[in-house]
């Protein structure tokens, strides 16, 4: 907001997929709020990248919990969680995390992980249920980044699950007791409904809502305002500290 007589609830904007850098639209930005986004390989802002499978980072060191590359992303999103509480802006008691696909888990992830973090919204979240997923046929990229890479190691898929299950976004939302709103499309090919919903029932918190979208992986224009809906509920009633 551009004037301000207090600090702000706030929300850390958390990106999809991608090199590409996240600028500010109406997907992360809402009316009255802080917002901040970042990209998450540590390029600079305003990097263009379309997606290519031979610049996808999927199976990068995913042979090993400890060096696959989602670590390090987690831990750059706690990092910015961190950022954002000290901007003079935010209001460090009402912040909320968000994001669509890859930025949705993350999102569930932090709702795990950080004590910060007040509320979630997670769109579609990515790396759901996975040994279901793998257990089918994968097409698609960048999730055929993976099926690809375990041809090439011995004993690949078992490796690969060994390291994703530390990461699955069902398993982190187990210890995820932060107010959770998730949604996910009934024509999504690549974050499956009943992925989804595996991550929704999953969530250690009775303060939850699902909500379906008719479509497939992408935005959709009720996005907006049910996502504001819930951060508004959850960060704007409570009392800076």
């Amino acid at each position: 907001p551009r004037e301000m007589s207090r600090r702000m609830p706030a929300f850390l904007w958390l990106p999809a997929y991608g090199r590409w850098s996240h600028l500010p639209d109406e997907y992360s930005t809402r009316p009255g709020m802080v917002s901040m986004s970042f990209n998450i390989h540590g390029l600079d802002a305003f990097h263009r990248e379309e997606y290519n499978p031979s610049r996808g980072y999927f199976a990068q060191g995913i042979e090993s919990p400890e060096r696959w590359v989602m670590r390090k992303h987690a831990l750059n999103t706690l990092i910015a969680l961190r950022v954002l509480q000290a901007q003079s802006e935010a209001d460090e008691n009402r912040i909320a995390v968000g994001g669509m696909s890859q930025g949705a888990g993350f999102a569930i992830w932090a709702g795990a992980w950080s004590g910060c973090v007040k509320c979630v919204v997670a769109d579609m979240p990515f790396l759901s249920a996975m040994r279901h997923v793998f257990s089918m046929p994968v097409y698609r990229y960048p999730l055929k980044e993976v099926t690809d890479y375990v041809q090439t190691i011995p004993l690949g898929m078992e490796r690969v699950m060994h390291t994703i299950s530390y990461f699955d976004t069902v398993n982190l939302a187990t210890r995820c007791s932060r107010p959770t709103q998730v949604s996910l499309g009934l024509r999504d090919p690549a974050v499956k409904p009943e992925c989804a919903r595996a991550v929704y029932n999953a969530l250690a918190t009775a303060d939850k809502r699902l909500i379906e979208y008719p479509g497939g992986h992408d935005w959709d224009a009720g996005m907006v305002e049910r996502n504001l809906e819930w951060m508004n509920n959850h960060l704007r009633t409570m009392t800076s500290e």
